[in-house]
């Protein structure tokens, strides 16, 4: 998850992933400013398959990968 807890946005990804069984994974702030340490996290130690996340996130995440 990475909309903060105070926007309204985040209950529907809240309600979402766990309305159909998934696990909700609540991302600590500092780990957002680390793309790279986010990346390794998200693939490597949860093996995570869908990913919520606005554009500029996905972006940082892509070109840090590179």
């Amino acid at each position: 998850m990475a909309s903060p807890l105070t926007f309204d946005p985040s209950v529907v990804e809240i309600f979402t992933t766990l309305s159909c069984g998934a696990t909700l994974l609540v991302l600590d702030e500092m780990l957002r400013l680390q793309p790279r340490q986010l990346a390794t996290l998200l693939t490597d130690v949860h093996h995570v398959t869908v990913l919520q996340v606005m554009m500029i996130t996905m972006m940082t995440l892509c070109y840090d990968m590179l």
